[in-house]
C-alpha cells in the first residue's frame, strides 16, 4: 500500500509532465524521447511492485522464486524486444520492456495470492485508491499544462505543486470513501520507528 501510494502519483507525474520537461530543460531536439520516457515510467510503477514482493519469499524459505520470475522475464523479452524495435523503435523498445513486466507482475500476484491463500483482488486492490487520486491529479496537471499554454519554467513547476496537492486530498477523500485505511503502513512504520527511538533513548540513559 505504501509503495502503491508513492509509486503512482510518480509515474503519473512523469507521464503528464515529460513533453513540458523535455521541451523546457532539454530542448526540442529531444523531443523524440518523450514517448518512451512515459513508457518506461509505466516500467518504473511496476517495477516498485515487484521489488516489494521479494521479501515475501524470503520471509516464507523460497528464495528461489525470483529468480524464477526473473528467468521468465528474460525468456519474454528476448521474444519481445526485436519485433517490438522493429515495428517502433526506441519507444517499441521500451513497450517491450512494459509488456513483459506487466505479464510477469500479473504471473507474480496470482502466485502470491495462491501462496498466502488469498485473493488475487485483495492484492490488486491495494492499487485502487492511489490510481483514482492520480488519475485526478494528472486531470487537473494536464488543465494547467494545456490553460497555460506555451509552457513555461513557472507553469511547470507550477502544475507540479498543484498536483502534490491535488494527489494528497484525493487520496485522503477516496481513502475515508472507500474505508480501506491505506495510509496504514505508514503508521504502522512511524509507529514502530517512535518506538525505536524510544528504546534507543533509554538504552543510552
Amino acid at each position: 500500500q505504501l509503495v502503491a501510494a508513492l509509486s503512482f502519483p510518480l509515474a503519473v507525474g512523469i507521464i503528464c509532465l515529460a513533453p513540458a520537461f523535455v521541451s523546457l530543460f532539454l530542448g526540442e531536439k529531444w523531443i523524440t524521447m518523450v514517448l518512451p520516457m512515459q513508457v518506461l515510467a509505466i516500467w518504473g510503477l511496476i517495477r516498485s511492485f515487484e521489488a516489494s514482493t521479494g521479501p515475501l519469499w524470503q520471509a516464507i524459505g523460497k528464495p528461489h522464486i525470483p529468480t524464477l520470475f526473473l528467468f521468465a522475464k528474460l525468456i519474454l523479452l528476448a521474444v519481445l524486444i526485436y519485433p517490438f524495435t522493429i515495428l517502433w523503435g526506441m519507444t517499441g523498445t521500451a513497450l517491450a520492456v512494459v509488456v513483459e513486466a506487466v505479464v510477469v507482475l500479473v504471473a507474480r500476484f496470482c502466485f502470491m495470492a495462491r501462496t498466502l491463500n488469498t485473493g488475487v483482488t485483495r492484492l490488486f486492490r491495494t492499487f485502487v485508491v492511489p490510481a483514482l487520486a492520480s488519475g485526478v491529479m494528472s486531470a487537473i496537471v494536464l488543465l494547467i499544462i494545456k490553460g497555460l499554454s506555451p509552457v513555461t519554467i513557472g507553469t511547470f513547476f507550477l502544475a507540479f505543486a498543484v498536483g502534490m496537492v491535488v494527489y494528497c486530498a484525493s487520496f485522503w477523500i477516496l481513502d475515508k470513501a472507500f474505508g480501506w485505511d491505506s495510509i496504514l503502513p505508514l503508521r504502522h512504520l512511524l509507529s514502530q520507528a517512535q518506538k525505536a527511538s524510544g528504546a534507543d533513548k533509554g538504552g543510552a540513559l
